[in-house]
């Protein structure tokens, strides 16, 4: 799509002429890229890639009809006139480029209805398949019951019949006869009352054995659970017990190397202390003789007898010359003492 020109100034008077982006240049250009790009909307929305390209031609095509509201709206601020042939411009922009989406957009919505419509058919057939199953468990269930019923009923049924002829032809023989036959009845009501108090029975142990089973199986789970966590904080207490006593190992060992620096550097430290003294006592048992020497030099000068003149000038430079021997005097009394706070100086560094 082409780019947004500058925005028109608008003059009351001499209104701009109406333009929208996209330009009918623009829009006929796109509608012939749209109809090169999609010859077949409907086949191609059906693949993932066609779907994705189509969805992003329409969004592109609402887009530019949102831009040309935007536009219709700026153009129409003035007179009513020029917003009519604005509304009309923007129109004829809007209804060009929603003829040119309109394949596109039926075919995406009629392929969206399509999907819809197989979705929900899928969900109507498989529930139909479920009620069906349901429905054939059910009657299948129902009409074994019933065969069962039906049988026992035919069995029964052929049993009465069976007595009634007997009773009816042996009816003038013997009482005795007929009361077997009353025996008989009762055997197998007995016999059926036997077998319906079995299967009430069997029933009921097979009831009992089922919950035991149950709550066998939650103590074993339970009893699973409780040795878990048991061996879990056992774990957990070994873990951290032996962390600790890592940790402590560490700090212990981090302290002995700490005394060990400490220990070697008051070594080294003493023994340089000791190597500097002893090597200053040297320096001034050599120098002793030499600082004799210097101090009697000093005693001498201090003892100078100075002759009394009486010229200013004379007695200027013999006062001048006073204190400069005073001053070597003190370097030389001093030397001694220099020597000394040296030795002083270096031991307090030490």
């Amino acid at each position: 799509m082409a780019t947004v020109e500058a925005p028109i100034e608008v003059n009351p008077a001499a209104p701009p002429p109406i333009a929208y982006e996209p330009s009918k240049a623009v829009l006929a250009k796109w509608r012939a890229e749209i109809a090169e790009q999609f010859p077949d909307p409907a086949a191609l929305v059906k693949t993932d890639a066609g779907y994705a390209q189509i969805t992003r031609a329409i969004t592109r095509g609402r887009s530019a009809c949102g831009g040309i509201e935007r536009k219709r709206k700026e153009l129409k601020a003035g007179a009513l006139d020029y917003g009519r042939q604005v509304d009309a411009a923007a129109k004829e922009a809007e209804a060009a480029v929603r003829e040119i989406i309109a394949p596109l957009v039926a075919a995406k919505e009629a392929e969206d209805a399509a999907k819809e419509a197989i979705r929900r058919a899928a969900e109507e057939a498989e529930k139909a398949r479920i009620a069906a199953e349901e429905k054939a468990s059910r009657e299948a269930e129902e009409a074994r019951l019933k065969a069962i019923r039906d049988a026992e009923e035919a069995r029964l049924a052929a049993e009465r019949k069976k007595l009634e002829e007997e009773r009816a032809k042996i009816e003038a023989e013997q009482q005795a006869e007929r009361e077997r036959v009353a025996a008989e009845q009762a055997a197998l009501k007995a016999e059926r009352e036997r077998h319906e108090a079995e299967k009430r029975k069997a029933d009921e142990a097979a009831r009992l054995e089922r919950e035991k089973l149950e709550a066998e199986r939650r103590a074993v789970a339970a009893e699973k659970e409780r040795l878990d966590r048991i061996e879990f904080e056992r774990q957990a207490k070994e873990k951290a017990e032996a962390e600790a006593k890592i940790q402590a190992e560490r700090l212990a060992k981090a302290r002995e190397e700490a005394a060990e620096r400490q220990r070697l550097e008051a070594e080294r430290l003493a023994k340089e202390k000791a190597e500097a003294q002893e090597a200053e006592r040297k320096r001034q048992e050599e120098m002793r003789p030499d600082i004799e020497k210097i101090h009697r030099l000093a005693s001498a000068l201090e003892a100078i007898e100075f002759p009394r003149v009486q010229n200013a000038q004379a007695v200027a430079l013999l006062a001048s010359v006073r204190s400069d021997l005073k001053i070597v005097a003190d370097k030389c009394r001093n030397f001694g003492q220099r020597a000394r706070g040296a030795k002083r100086e270096a031991a307090h560094v030490g």
